[in-house]
């Protein structure tokens, strides 16, 4: 049986953490929170999971809404016709020109449908994008 916390201040889960040794990753985000996972693995083959959301102040969660972009991508389907996906996708603050954003935008979508592996066949190199645009701008 798994041991799952949840804790409410940063403190209790770097406690948590130190103290079963356990990995650390981003279980979940979106623009105004960050939720962090750890994970251990103890004796007997039995697994602890710790979870701790923060918010992040409301400058740095506007920027991130600024820059996450909708990203529609399609390929042709295995059994003909076309597929379509589409991802919100955040780039980096530091992206350059909008023209830049939205191709690193283009690129992240991509990357995140081939991680899925999905039955359709879609691979990075299958997708093109039809629609890339700034969260903020979308009217769909």
């Amino acid at each position: 049986m798994a041991e799952i916390c949840t804790v409410d201040d940063r403190e209790s889960f770097d406690r948590w953490v130190h103290s079963r040794r356990a990995t650390v990753t981003v279980a979940d985000e979106d623009w105004g929170h960050v939720t962090l996972e750890a994970r251990s693995d103890g004796r007997g083959g039995a697994s602890s999971l710790c979870r701790y959301t923060y918010a992040l102040p409301p400058a740095l969660a506007q920027r991130r809404r600024a820059n996450t972009f909708v990203v529609g991508l399609e390929h042709s389907a295995q059994a003909g016709g076309e597929c379509l996906h589409v991802r919100l996708v955040r780039t980096g603050f530091s992206a350059g020109t909008e023209s830049l954003a939205r191709y690193q935008a283009a690129l992240l979508a991509a990357a995140q449908v081939e991680l899925e592996r999905r039955r359709c066949g879609a691979t990075f190199a299958s997708l093109s994008a039809y629609v890339v645009t700034r969260v903020l701008d979308w009217k769909g």
